[in-house]
Parts: structure tokens; sequence; C-alpha cells
């Protein structure tokens, strides 16, 4: 019986998990939207500075392309009617910037630091100190936070623009 119990308790803890994680990035896509139609350059770069792996970077880059946000690719001509925005990390992106090796349209760029302009995200899955959290909100403009929904894990994301 508490081996049932439990099972119950876990599959409950992973549905209000995932609920969460989608919840969270349907926020950022909405965000981006938003953005998007305020007076901002034709390219937006989003820079993931504390992402540890390519898949996390592809699957936020899909949902976005779901959402119908358009992202940048070496095909696409210029267009005035829309932002694009360009994924960048630290990570090095080796297979003509393929965000995973295995996939074959959607891009990832290596960039050591953010720009000016750029938007800083964190993601919830990043670790990131305390610390550096604070210094980020002391020295950059905060944009966008999501607070996990009630009764869940602390998932928090945040979207800086660098000064």
């Amino acid at each position: 019986m508490i081996f049932f119990l439990h099972n119950i308790y876990k599959s409950q803890e992973f549905i209000v998990y995932q609920k969460n994680f989608i919840h969270g990035r349907a926020q950022i896509a909405h965000f981006l939207k938003n953005y998007a139609q305020q007076d901002v350059p034709d390219r937006v770069t989003l820079f993931f500075p504390y992402v540890k792996g390519e898949p996390t970077l592809y699957f936020l880059s899909s949902f976005l392309e779901y959402k119908k946000l358009r992202l940048a690719k070496p095909q696409f001509a210029e267009s005035k009617d829309e932002t694009i925005f360009i994924l960048k990390s630290p990570l090095k992106f080796p297979k003509n910037n393929l965000c995973v090796a295995w996939e074959r349209d959607h891009y990832c760029y290596h960039a050591k630091v953010p720009q000016t302009g750029d938007l800083i995200v964190i993601l919830p899955e990043n670790k990131i100190s305390p610390e550096a959290l604070k210094e980020l909100q002391q020295h950059e403009t905060l944009l966008f936070h999501y607070q996990s929904l009630p009764f869940s894990p602390q998932m928090d994301t945040y979207i800086f623009r660098k000064k």
C-alpha cells in the first residue's frame, strides 16, 4: 500500500512539474511576442549564459517556432515585417551552427558574452548562484520574471536586457 501511495505521489509531482515547465515556456514565448511588437531592432539576440547542453536550446527553439516566433536561419532573407530571434550561448556548435548535430533546422550560435541590447535568458534548469543572479539584477534591466505555479517546485525564469 505504501508503495502504491508513493507512486501516486511521484506521478502527481511529475505532472505538476511538467505542467509548470510547459507553462513557463509558454510565458517566455508570450513575452517575446509582445517584446517583438515594441520598437525593437529587426534582430534580437537571446543569450543563454548558463545552458549546459545543446538539447535545451534545441527544444526551446522548437517550442518558440511552434509558437510562431521567427528564429534566425542561414537561408532566411532579412525581414522588416517581423523580428528575428537569434539564439546564442557560450557553447560551441561545431556542425554548421546546428543546435544539435542530429537535427537540420534549428540554429544556435556561439558567443562568449552578451552584447549591449541582448536579452539574457536564465531558464529554471540553469544552475545559477544567488550571487550571480543578484549581480544580474543590479547591473542589467529585468524585463521578464516567471515564477512557478503554486504548490510546485520553484522554476523561476528571468530575462534581462544587457545594458
